[in-house]
């Protein structure tokens, strides 16, 4: 069955990884200068959406049905990611984009735990598509701020 909101959340999130796929493309094709301002917006654009998709910890733990230590859990987690997000924007390259890098994924991993219980099947498999393309992207710049 497919769900009213599954093609705008589709839409939204491939067009929300546009900030990470175009810079993990230009690091390896521009002139260094330019690859090195790439990588930083990419940092700057990964610890936003870090940050904004913690928040949906947040709206799971807020379920009238969530039990009350699952729900500590997830508030916890969520404020725990946001911050991770912001040290980053403030850390050497180097180091902000491993931290990022484990962050989505450790992210997607306490969603699985906390939070896929209250979200929609498609959803679900919206994320994890959209997390692997994400844990790549970082990768790509990873490497690239390694090399440099």
């Amino acid at each position: 069955m497919n769900h009213p909101a599954l093609p705008t959340a589709q839409n939204l999130g491939y067009a929300g990884l546009l900030p990470f796929v175009v810079p993990a493309f230009l690091v390896w094709v521009m002139p260094e200068s330019f690859a090195h301002q790439a990588s930083e917006v990419f940092r700057a654009y990964a610890a936003i959406i870090l940050s904004f998709l913690s928040g949906l910890l947040w709206y799971a733990a807020l379920h009238p049905d969530e039990e009350s230590e699952f729900a500590k859990q997830q508030l916890w987690h969520g404020i725990v990611f946001s911050l991770i997000a912001f040290a980053a924007l403030f850390t050497p390259l180097l180091y902000a984009l491993p931290a990022l890098l484990f962050s989505f994924w450790l992210l997607r991993k306490a969603e699985v735990r906390l939070a896929d219980k209250r979200y929609p099947l498609w959803f679900i498999e919206l994320r994890d598509w959209l997390t692997r393309i994400v844990l790549a992207s970082h990768i790509s710049v990873w490497v690239f701020v390694m090399q440099s």
